[in-house]
């Protein structure tokens, strides 16, 4: 087996010290002190696009189009399961709905 390309001991790795970022290597480095870094990097999390579901997902229901699924991640909607029996009632529902601003 070849070794790692990558030198992981001499890397430094972000990590917080007494309140302050500080750059350790990873011997120095704990696991929390690494997930509390990441943490601190990926920052905030945002809040989801409100409660409930999507509003297509209630559209989508009251034609009686219960088995389309609908997924709304960072502002992109995906449609799947759609039955090609029923896409053109789906799309006229879809077309109706009304999206928040």
């Amino acid at each position: 087996m070849r070794p790692c390309p990558h030198r992981f001991r001499q890397a430094a790795h972000p990590v917080r010290r007494d309140g302050q970022p500080a750059r350790v290597s990873l011997d120095q480095a704990s696991v929390e002190g690494i997930r509390a870094a990441t943490r601190a990097l990926r920052g905030k999390p945002r809040p989801s696009g409100g409660a409930g579901e999507p509003p297509a997902t209630a559209a989508l229901r009251d034609i009686g189009a219960p088995d389309v699924k609908v997924q709304v991640a960072r502002d992109k909607v995906s449609l799947s399961g759609i039955p090609l029996s029923a896409l053109a009632k789906t799309l006229r529902a879809l077309a109706a709905v009304k999206v928040p601003q």
